[in-house]
């Protein structure tokens, strides 16, 4: 299942909403650099060159007002949204913003089905109880529904009834590929020597995506490119803030494209509009960090629209990486920096074991040499679902969690036992996303198949028990408890499956808060025993139903039979920063 995606690949929004596909067009990347040019008054001037002034003035309002209308015609609405706190996950601070849409203007039919799914999203399980009751199961939903935030039969109904309506198709596949492979599949290089990039995600028909950077004034600085091919659904959107605070200029660049060039106060956009194409990059500053009119036409100019504009329909071949190694490996090798991809993939540890054993090397034989080794490729396939989180926001299995484009490194990760089955398990604790997206999971390693697969998923506030145990609070309290209770899953770890098994939902009624429940029941005064106002509700089956409540003594012996004197667990998390993630291979926290 997937969670909204408030721009899909990569951003880093930072309140700016940075790689978010810039205001409304979820594709993260729009910066257009102000141009003082058309923006000096002429009030001040003599009576006896009104006429002069006034000619002027009507030039710079239209310069102005083309510079807006085209911003606004990418805006989508303003939208609220949850965003956990930094420093503690599970305070949730209530935002809102621009958001603009990354697939074209307004009245195309990109726009137009972009905005309508947008919002059918926003009043679709407010309460996260649909999502919440799905957990880490299959929604057993079709393939193709899987890039895009659809959980259930409704939301897919829904979903082909807007495409339907405006002459749409859905995405069917997506790789991951490295710098030279995306220029192979866009028909060629588009980038200049000023400007470095790391690994890309493509769709089917040509809409691509990926992070890179370029230095400005001295400085290096983040951005976003992603192009969206028209006749295709998109969903991504960006927030970009408030509209009112960029400025607007055309611009033609040097190789004739005529473009818009957006400058806010801590992000920047490059958007070209063509036939076939609609282009947004994204820049993780703004003026406020010294960016200026001039920076951004040096940006554009790195770009060969031109070329990018032709578009043709990729050569779907497959990911450049391979199993658990592959070319990742000179990903975060040397300098580290993300974007040292070599064309040709690199052994990986399960193929370079059996190399070894080809050529008869009788060290690999020993069980010593046999466990350390299982032990590196362990680490480096944790290390591969790190590096695609960090830099394209995947995960195994292809679950979709969406990304905010806040600051990626706001994520953790711990490499560590939690199980206690004698293998480190990779713990990623991801929060930059919607609150429905937002997601804590634990990631094992089948050796027999050299892949990771996801132990168990749930939201982020989480608590670990030595025995086995875990409390998984739920991302929305709509009970009847109010601040006095809050619901909660209860799971155990079954060694056997190596998994963690669900025991029980658990949620409270506080009679202080009404004595009647949404069913029109009365609280149940013969089951408060203690008299304190509160039963609880302890549902071990799949459903939410408040049917057989408890009083305190019931559910202390309950929860205690589970939890009992047990110690809680403190995960070793680490910020999901580049440095992390290269360095953990040589120490584990664990």
């Amino acid at each position: 299942m997937t969670s909204v995606e408030l721009m899909e690949s990569l951003a880093m929004v930072k309140d700016e909403y940075i790689l978010e596909a810039h205001e409304e067009n979820i594709l993260r990347n729009k910066v257009i650099p102000y141009e003082s040019r058309g923006h000096k008054k002429s009030a001040s001037r003599k009576r006896i060159l009104l006429i002069a002034a006034i000619a002027v003035m009507m030039v710079m309002l239209v310069g102005c007002a083309y510079a807006l209308i085209r911003l606004w015609q990418m805006k989508l609405g303003e939208y609220t949204y949850k965003v956990p706190d930094e420093e503690d996950p599970s305070v949730v601070q209530v935002m809102s913003g621009d958001f603009i849409s990354l697939q074209g203007l307004k009245e195309s039919p990109e726009y137009r089905a972009t905005k309508e799914w947008q919002d059918f999203l926003a009043g679709y399980d407010t309460d996260g109880k649909i999502i919440h009751a799905i957990g880490n199961q299959p929604t057993n939903l079709p393939p193709g529904y899987d890039q895009y935030t659809v959980y259930t039969r409704e939301m897919a109904d829904k979903l082909d009834e807007i495409v339907g309506r405006y002459g749409l198709r859905l995405h069917s596949e997506v790789n991951v590929v490295s710098q030279e492979e995306l220029d192979y599949r866009v028909g060629g290089e588009f980038m200049g020597a000023g400007m470095s990039r790391g690994w890309a995600y493509i769709y089917e028909n040509g809409t691509f995506q990926f992070d890179g950077d370029i230095v400005l004034n001295g400085t290096e600085r983040m951005l976003q490119l992603r192009r969206s091919v028209k006749g295709t659904f998109e969903e991504v959107m960006l927030n970009i803030g408030h509209v009112t605070d960029y400025t607007e200029h055309r611009y033609t660049t040097v190789g004739g494209d005529m473009i818009l060039l957006e400058l806010g106060k801590t992000k920047s956009l490059v958007v070209a509009d063509f036939e076939s194409c609609f282009i947004v990059m994204n820049l993780l500053a703004g003026s406020e960090d010294g960016i200026t009119e001039d920076n951004l036409r040096t940006l554009a100019d790195e770009i060969d629209f031109t070329g990018l504009k032709n578009v043709i329909i990729p050569d779907m071949r497959g990911d450049s990486f391979v199993g658990g190694g592959g070319e990742w490996d000179s990903v975060v090798g040397g300098g580290g920096k993300w974007d040292n991809v070599t064309a040709e993939p690199t052994p990986g540890p399960a193929q370079e074991r059996g190399n070894e054993q080809e050529r008869g090397n009788e060290s690999s034989e020993k069980p010593g040499n046999q466990a350390q080794q299982s032990e590196q490729a362990r680490l480096s396939a944790y290390r591969t679902v790190l590096e695609n989180i960090y830099c394209y926001q995947t995960f195994p299995g292809n679950r979709e969690l969406g990304y905010d484009g806040f600051d990626i490194e706001r994520n953790r990760f711990a490499v560590f036992d939690i199980d206690h089955d004698g293998n480190d398990e990779l713990i990623v604790e991801y929060t930059t996303t919607c609150v429905a997206g937002n997601a804590e999971i634990i990631y094992d390693y089948d050796s027999a198949t050299d892949t990771v697969r996801e132990e168990w998923i749930e939201f982020p506030m989480v608590t670990y028990y030595e025995n086995g145990v875990i409390r998984a609070e739920w991302s929305h309290n709509q009970g009847m408890a109010g601040d006095m209770f809050w619901p909660y899953t209860l799971y155990q770890y079954n060694a056997e499956k190596d998994t963690y098994l669900q025991v029980a939902m658990v949620d409270a009624w506080d009679k202080a808060l009404s004595d009647i429940n949404y069913m029109g029941q009365k609280f149940p005064e013969e089951t408060d025993v203690n008299g304190d106002g509160l039963v609880y509700y302890i549902m071990t089956g799949e459903e939410y139903e408040l049917n057989d409540p408890v009083d305190l003594a019931e559910y202390e012996e309950w929860i205690n039979s589970y939890i009992g004197n047990a110690d809680r667990i403190e995960v070793p998390y680490q910020k999901l920063t580049e440095d992390n993630i290269k360095n953990f291979l040589l120490s584990p926290t664990s």
